[in-house]
């Protein structure tokens, strides 16, 4: 869905890095069920070090997490979890600086976009209470009784996925665009962006108005 029918200036921000100061990834899944998480580590430990090492790519991690974490379990329980999570947890990781430039970008009436490769269980409750105009993430499939099937629904948002999805939502005319991101994942979208920032702040807005 489009987003604005006319010119816009907007402002995309990665969440993991970017936003926070950590990944939220394992803290959401370690939130959701801590027993079974430290259980599964002696699983968990080789597949992220195959992720780290590039032996497998993010949608096989992510695929592998899904079904670890979430197969059979009911899509509204866990988005329940995520909430909680998004209150309680979250705001002990967020950069204050990062959320100032969010503001500044708010304040001058900016479209501001999330576009992360965090699950959707828990960023969209997060993106929502921070005004976020929308949130790209990556979604995990769920069947028709609502229980989650264990698999990704598409792909991970993350590098030229995240460029695709960006593309579904902005409007075909000019768009100014402000990209902040701090990792290889961000590359594509940074790249797209008439403005990009690699691990900072800094972006003067009075001066590119």
């Amino acid at each position: 869905m489009i987003i604005a029918k006319e010119k816009k200036t907007v402002a995309i921000f990665d969440f993991d890095g970017t936003l926070t100061s950590k990944n939220t990834t394992l803290a959401f899944l370690h939130y959701t069920d801590p027993v079974r998480f430290y259980y599964l580590m002696p699983i968990l430990l080789p597949i992220l070090i195959f992720y780290m090492t590039k032996i497998i790519s993010v949608d096989q991690l992510n695929n592998w997490l899904c079904y670890f974490f979430f197969k059979g379990k009911s899509k509204e329980h866990l988005q329940e979890k995520g909430r909680d999570f998004a209150l309680k947890k979250l705001p002990s990781y967020v950069r204050a600086e990062a959320m100032l430039k969010l503001k500044e970008h708010q304040d001058n009436a900016h479209l501001c976009i999330l576009a992360t490769a965090a699950y959707d269980l828990y960023i969209k409750a997060w993106g929502d209470l921070h005004g976020f105009t929308e949130v790209l993430c990556t979604e995990i499939a769920s069947d028709y009784q609502g229980k989650l099937t264990g698999k990704l629904q598409g792909a991970s948002c993350y590098g030229p996925e995240k460029v695709n999805k960006i593309k579904q939502i902005l409007p075909t005319v000019d768009t100014i665009i402000y990209a902040y991101g701090d990792s290889e994942g961000d590359k594509e979208m940074l790249n797209f962006a008439t403005y990009s920032f690699y691990r900072r702040f800094d972006s003067n807005l009075a001066g590119h108005l």
